[in-house]
């Protein structure tokens, strides 16, 4: 899949998610998962342009596409071969954000699946968090279906840990991707979702442009509901 070009989007002034630049990656992989958390790995010319537009707590997105993923890091470096300096970005997708929480004090559960992480998430970082740890564009949205789990108490610990094991016990998953949010603003809508199961489908979805650092999957393979 050739990416012309991505979206970069940073938290304003206000509060809200706005896209203020774009960059045209001379190399890029970005991948999703349905357990854990995926990576991307982002490689651009050291342009003024496209060193104010990459650091670290801004967000990437491919142009169409919902998916997003958060720099967590920003490198430079020289291509002997091209004598050209390089930026490299690197980064998880956007439900990585839920490993920046703990869960403060033990928890009682539902006996829902989803309402537990619905509620989990919402008490961390979502509507219901205290305000030092909310993420105001941050939105936990519950799935309709219904999968009953034994009384469960969640332990202190890392939010984004926590609720990663305890879906992938119950051979669920996540996603958490970008949505409109008021004029010219986008939020980020998180979901734990029971994948449907493909004949030889594999729970990774890897997009690449320019170089295949790992073997892509086709987009109408991405296991979302």
């Amino acid at each position: 899949m050739m990416i012309p070009y991505v979206e970069i989007i940073r938290e304003t002034a206000d509060g809200s998610l706005k896209v203020f630049s774009f960059i045209e990656p001379s190399e890029c992989w970005f991948e999703l998962k349905y357990h854990g958390f995926g990576e991307f790995e982002l490689y651009c010319p050291a342009t003024r342009k496209n060193l104010t537009a990459l650091k670290k707590g801004y967000y990437v997105k491919i142009p169409n596409r919902r998916f997003g993923w958060v720099v967590t890091s920003v490198q430079y470096e020289f291509k002997a071969e091209s004598g050209v300096r390089m930026i490299s970005a690197k980064g998880y997708e956007l439900k990585w954000l839920l490993k920046k929480r703990i869960i403060r004090n033990p928890t009682q559960l539902s006996t829902n699946l989803f309402s537990a992480v619905h509620s989990l998430v919402n008490m961390n970082i979502g509507e219901w968090a205290l305000p030092a740890r909310k993420i105001p564009f941050f939105k936990s949205l519950q799935d309709s279906e219904v999968i009953t789990i034994p009384d469960t108490q969640a332990p202190r610990g890392n939010l984004g840990e926590y609720v990663d094991t305890l879906l992938n016990a119950h051979s669920c998953g996540s996603t958490a991707f970008f949505d409109k949010g008021g004029a010219n603003t986008y939020e980020i809508q998180f979901k734990a979702y029971k994948g449907r199961i493909r004949c030889g489908s594999r729970r990774v979805l890897t997009i690449c442009s320019h170089r295949p650092i790992i073997p892509a999957m086709k987009m109408s393979e991405v296991l979302l509901s």
